[in-house]
C-alpha cells in the first residue's frame, strides 16, 4: 500500500465572505502539521493560504510555497533542488508542473 505524505493545497489569498472558510483553512493546516504531512501550496502569506500555511508550521508541519516570477522551468527545477523549501516560477502553469514533479520525486 502506498502512503502519501505530500499534500497540495490551493485556496484563496483573501478570506472570502464566510468566516467558516478561514476556520476551515486554519483547521486543515493544523491537521496537516500534526499529521506529519508536507504541505505544498501557492506561497501566499495572506488570506486562506496564509492561514493554512501558518497553522501547518505552528503544528510542526513542513511547508513549501510556490510563487510565480520570471525564469525558465529548467531554472526553477534547479532552484527547487537547491533550496528544497520555497521556489518561484514563471507562471501558474509552470508552478503546477513543478509541483507534480516534486510529488513524483
Amino acid at each position: 500500500m502506498t502512503t502519501y505524505k505530500n499534500i497540495t493545497v490551493y485556496c484563496g489569498s483573501h478570506f472570502g465572505n464566510d468566516g467558516a472558510f478561514a476556520s476551515l483553512a486554519a483547521r486543515l493546516g493544523e491537521a496537516l502539521g500534526k499529521g506529519g504531512f508536507h504541505m505544498i501550496y501557492g506561497g501566499g502569506t495572506v488570506g486562506l493560504m496564509g492561514l493554512a500555511a501558518d497553522a501547518a508550521m505552528a503544528a510542526g508541519g513542513r511547508v513549501t510555497g510556490t510563487t510565480a516570477v520570471a525564469g525558465s522551468l529548467a531554472d526553477a527545477i534547479r532552484e527547487a533542488y537547491r533550496l528544497a523549501s520555497g521556489v518561484q516560477f514563471e507562471n501558474a502553469y509552470r508552478r503546477s508542473d513543478i509541483g507534480q514533479r516534486a510529488l513524483q520525486a
